[in-house]
């Protein structure tokens, strides 16, 4: 019936070399569909910072950012099941159209090595036999997204792109 995205973690390794860490903010932006499952409070485009509480990205250090979307206050219920919180797709097909964007925020380079994006997913299903029960299926954390190349990231041209798109080319179908 549904799957829902409730949860993301991303690990990025920044290259080991010279003025590859960077302490410029990074924003992880996504589009929340209009899913009529959907929990999370905001349609639409959102951006969240990737949060440290150290001063930099060091060179050759693999950092880990987790996003949550269990929060708001609307809480559904489906025969008498309640909808998982979260994202909401129609399967997991759909979940691959996600969008999710790295936004670098300063002029400071960072260079990923490469990077892995995680999704904690769980799914609203019709129980067999039934017309009208439901369960939620827990599916925990599945591979996303992950890039083996570099990435590299600064405001200045010169150095990289604002902008990078994830491509969700990972095993969670």
């Amino acid at each position: 019936m549904s799957v829902h995205l409730q949860r993301l973690r991303l690990f990025a390794t920044t290259k080991n070399q010279a003025c590859a860490g960077t302490d410029s903010g990074v924003m992880l932006w996504y589009y929340v569909n209009a899913h009529v499952l959907t929990t999370f409070p905001t349609r639409g485009w959102n951006a969240q910072e990737l949060a440290r509480p150290w001063p930099d990205r060091e060179r050759g250090h693999t950092d880990a950012y987790e996003t949550d979307f269990r929060g708001g206050e609307r809480e559904l219920i489906v025969s008498g099941t309640t909808v998982p919180r979260g994202i909401a797709f129609a399967d997991f097909v759909q979940a691959r159209t996600g969008s999710f964007w790295l936004r670098m925020m300063g002029n400071d380079w960072w260079k990923i090595e490469h990077y892995y994006l995680l999704g904690y997913f769980q799914e609203l299903q019709r129980v067999l036999g039934t017309l009208d029960a439901f369960e939620t299926i827990d599916h925990g954390w599945l591979l996303m997204a992950r890039r083996d190349g570099d990435v590299n990231l600064s405001i200045d041209p010169a150095e990289g792109a604002t902008w990078h798109h994830i491509e969700l080319n990972g095993t969670f179908i």
